[in-house]
């Protein structure tokens, strides 16, 4: 037998170190492929950095556990991995057909069930999480599930139903080749041990026999070849003999036929007697067993009185007495276990009628101080909500003189401000009508300049009449010198020198004339501006002394008001003392009403439990009543 589990191991050893093998190139494989979209696609970290990742993983795993089921899970889960990692690389939901693809892969390979469950929940994770983003409206999602503008409940349901159809068929699939493996193994393993039996049988014939033909060394040579056609059909009995041994064994163990048998009038001699000693033994195991079903049965059916009779020695006489002992003690005990459910139903029957009086007085009890708990709760609400409207009254008397100190703080810069903004237009009126003054005699000034200038532009024209005058002179003394002759050149260049002059004077007088002409249109410009200023300050003189009437009114306000802001702030902070004391007395009564709302909440919670634990009893005393019923009735159902 531990050659049959040696050689079933090692079978199985060499199968999974090849099937550790193939999947490792399978890995490569897919690593390779992942690159090779990363070329196209621009993805390397996923095809350079996740691929290498899960195939360090797998590796990693291969060496700490070589052939083992963790390993080919492993291997199964890096495989869904690289699912994802071209889902994420291509854009689309390819893994869902690319396991088709696997599959045959893992049927070849794994011989392994086992190593769908990762597979299949890194599928389902996958098909969910992403169903769950696109129902949650983020609809970039919608891509990576399938090619259309809606994700519907049955588009799931179809997706997920063949991902899961798959995998179980799959799953299936790969159980029944590895059972069918498994039982390959076993069945050549035993095969291997019977030829291994036969084969040492067959060796000490031919021993005897070279040992029957050493003993006449000059024997005929058809000796030698009788025993060798003996020594073949001794072979080709035991063969027969074997195969028909093992299959009545394989009936009457594996399969439970007793009643198999092996045939002995096909036999004589020593055969006919194997046959017979195997039978008899069958019989010898047979009988007990069938007795003891017997007795079995009847123990099933509540019968307890049978016993085994069958006379036996050694270990099976030996197992009949314990199993008759085993008998008579569980009567014994049922029948110990009969009196005690007998006097635990009369004692649950006294204890329900006490647990319901109990229950009963308790519950009045917790009802009671129910209602004081809830009393004393009401009050400490009444009282925290009167506590909270006192703490607010409080909190707004606080903010209330807060508030009138800043009020009596800006009566008190507005009466000074006002008195200030007095004094301030005082000054400006005073520099006002000093200024309607200067303006005043300005106006004067100009317009006496204005007659000054008028009498220079009259005294101009008198000027411009003589400068006329004399070069009408002049004229006529060269004319008068040009008829005299010689002896009135002298006169006549005396005539162009006055000629010269008056010209001279003349142009003066235009230029003069024309400053004069200039200075008159400034003056009058001047004496225009200086009326408009002069109507400005005389208005702003009356809204100066308007203003100043206007302050006036203020500032007697404002000291009205500062007087007002006086008066409330001292009855405001006779407020606040007085609300203040309030407040300390309620929080006072608040603390001892908590204390006692505390106290009774504790008191009522004690009698819930204790009327919940009365309940209980109650109810596990009924329990206990109705399972000494039903254990009296079940114990009615042996015979003792």
């Amino acid at each position: 037998m531990n050659y049959t589990l040696s050689t079933k191991s090692r079978n199985l050893l060499d199968v999974n170190k090849e099937s550790e093998r193939i999947i490792t190139g399978m890995l490569i494989m897919l690593w390779l492929f992942g690159i090779a979209i990363s070329t196209h696609y621009d993805t390397w970290k996923l095809g350079l950095g996740m691929g290498t990742f899960n195939l360090a993983i797998y590796i990693i795993t291969q060496r700490v556990f070589p052939t083992r089921l963790i390993t080919r899970m492993v291997g199964a889960s890096v495989m869904a991995l690289y699912m994802i990692q071209f889902l994420a690389q291509l854009h689309g939901l390819y893994e869902m057909h690319f396991w088709f693809f696997i599959m045959p892969m893992f049927l070849i390979v794994y011989k392994d069930w086992l190593v769908y469950i990762p597979f299949a929940l890194i599928i389902v994770i996958h098909h969910v999480s992403i169903f769950i983003l696109v129902r949650q409206g983020q609809d970039e999602y919608l891509q990576y599930f399938i090619n259309m503008d809606e994700l519907t409940n049955m588009t799931f349901a179809y997706h997920m139903g063949l991902a899961v159809l798959g995998e179980i068929t799959a799953a299936w699939m790969s159980y029944r080749l590895q059972e069918q493996t498994q039982s390959r193994y076993e069945n050549a393993a035993k095969l291997q041990t019977q030829l291994d039996e036969m084969n040492d049988l067959a060796l000490n014939v031919q021993k005897v026999a070279s040992r029957i033909t050493s003993n006449d060394a000059y024997a005929d040579q058809s000796i030698n070849d009788a025993m060798m056609a003996l020594g073949k059909d001794f072979n080709n009995i035991i063969d027969n003999i074997m195969v028909e041994t093992q299959q009545v064994v394989d009936k009457a163990g594996k399969e439970g036929n007793l009643s198999s048998r092996m045939l002995v009038d096909n036999k004589v001699g020593v055969w006919s007697q194997l046959a017979s000693s195997i039978n008899e033994m069958l019989d010898a195991v047979a009988e007990p067993i069938v007795q003891i079903n017997q007795v079995a049965a009847n123990l099933s059916n509540g019968r307890l009185t049978d016993h085994i009779t069958i006379e036996a020695k050694g270990e099976i006489k030996e197992l009949f007495d314990n199993l008759n002992t085993a008998l008579s003690n569980l009567r014994g005990l049922l029948g110990e276990v009969s009196l005690g459910i007998e006097q635990i139903g009369g004692a649950t029957g006294e204890m329900m009628a006490s647990s319901g009086e109990m229950e009963l007085s308790t519950n009045e009890i917790a009802d009671a101080i129910g209602r004081v708990s809830s009393g004393a709760q009401h009050q400490l609400q009444d009282i925290e909500n009167t506590s909270s409207i006192i703490e607010e009254v409080l909190t707004s008397a606080k903010q209330m003189e807060e508030d009138v100190d800043n009020i009596n703080q800006v009566a008190e810069d507005g009466a000074r401000s006002s008195d200030e903004g007095i004094q301030i237009v005082t000054t400006v009126v005073n520099d006002i009508t000093s200024i309607e003054e200067s303006a005043g005699k300005t106006l004067t000034s100009i317009n006496s300049l204005s007659k000054r200038s008028q009498e220079i532009a009259q005294i101009l024209n008198v000027i411009n009449e003589i400068t006329s005058q004399t070069n009408l002179l002049a004229l006529n003394a060269a004319i008068e010198a040009a008829q005299a002759g010689e002896n009135g050149r002298g006169f006549a260049v005396v005539a162009g020198e006055i000629k010269k002059l008056a010209e001279s004077a003349k142009s003066s007088t235009s230029m003069i004339e024309q400053i004069v002409q200039d200075v008159q249109s400034d003056i009058k410009q001047t004496s225009t501006v200086i009326q408009e200023m002069n109507k400005k300050v005389i208005s702003g003189v009356e809204s100066t002394r308007k203003t100043h009437e206007i302050l006036a009114v203020i500032s007697d306000e404002s000291k009205r008001t500062l007087e007002y802001s006086n008066n409330v702030k001292s009855i405001t902070e006779v407020q606040t003392q007085r609300i203040t004391k309030v407040f300390q007395s309620i929080e006072s009564v608040l603390l001892i009403s908590e204390q006692a709302a505390t106290s009774a909440e504790q008191v009522a919670s004690s009698a819930n439990e204790l009327f919940g634990g009365m309940k209980e009893f109650n109810r596990n005393s009924a329990a206990i009543n109705s399972l000494a019923s039903e254990l009296q009735n079940s114990m009615k159902e042996f015979t003792l």
